[in-house]
């Protein structure tokens, strides 16, 4: 009798166990089920649903679809929120840069042309502000002139054409400041000249000249926002100047380089009026 109660009892007790394990295994195995059936895209899926289907997974998709659409909509917020931020503290540096730098530190970068006096009288200019107070420079310039030919003393073109490379410093750092000026230049020219023969005739002698020569000088400028104006006084000396004849070989020419030379070494001091626009 006693055996008996206890193997009824023993059956009880494993079928209540079997009972609670299977209730388990069909709770993880739903909830697993619901979570490989959930889409990345809720919204999608939502769409989808019949207005009328109230279950709990229609409900699940359409909250989780609400909460995706939050969550996009606090992140559009909160980049238009930073990008506000970045583009005030952006004006307050641009703003307190205006009001506190010269105008050739703001817009270092200037383009300019050039009427004057000199070994070039006119031409065009590349600057760039590369300190608060040092800017660098290359130049283009010409100067128009005429020479000898068989018919009169002014009739050919030997027009000059220099390039140089030069450099200013500002003494002060406001907007009109003095400054002083050196720089390096390479000119170059058709030559033509009429030579005196012993016999009493003349020989036109053609060739070209060449000159390198080294400047310096100082003068003031104005900025005033994107323009800016200069005076200049330039002193340009001249240490090379040579001159060879027109021909296979090019010999040089006495001549050619002495009338050169004299003439490079009249128009050494100049005056230069420059405007430009900087960026």
């Amino acid at each position: 009798m006693k055996r008996a109660t206890l193997a009824s009892r023993a059956k009880s007790v494993a079928c209540g166990l079997i009972a609670v394990w299977s209730i388990l295994v069909a709770r993880s195995s739903t909830a697993q089920s619901f979570l490989e059936e959930t889409p990345e895209d809720a919204c999608a899926a939502a769409e989808t649903l019949d207005p009328a289907d109230t279950s709990f997974t229609a409900e699940h998709l359409r909250r989780t679809c609400r909460m995706q659409q939050l969550e996009v909509r606090l992140a559009a917020e909160r980049r238009g929120h930073i990008v506000a931020e970045t583009e005030a503290r952006d004006a307050r540096v641009a703003a307190w840069v205006e009001s506190t730098q010269p105008s050739r530190v703001v817009h270092p970068i200037a383009v300019a042309g050039y009427l004057g006096t000199g070994i070039s009288n006119y031409g065009l200019v590349l600057a760039w502000n590369v300190l608060r107070r040092f800017e660098l420079e290359a130049r283009v310039g010409w100067r128009n002139m005429t020479c000898w030919n068989q018919f009169s003393p002014d009739g050919a073109d030997c027009t000059r054409r220099t390039i140089a490379a030069g450099a200013r410093w500002y003494l002060m750092d406001t907007n009109f400041s003095p400054f002083l000026s050196g720089g390096f230049a390479i000119t170059g020219s058709h030559l033509q000249i009429i030579q005196p023969n012993s016999d009493g005739t003349n020989t036109l002698v053609v060739g070209e000249g060449r000159a390198h020569s080294v400047s310096g000088g100082g003068g003031l400028e104005l900025d005033m926002r994107n323009a800016r104006l200069s005076v200049e006084y330039v002193y340009e000396h001249v240490y090379y100047a040579g001159a060879n004849k027109q021909g296979m070989d090019m010999p040089p020419s006495q001549d050619l380089q002495s009338v050169w030379q004299k003439s490079l070494v009249q128009d050494r001091n100049g005056i230069r009026v420059q405007a430009g626009y900087a960026f």
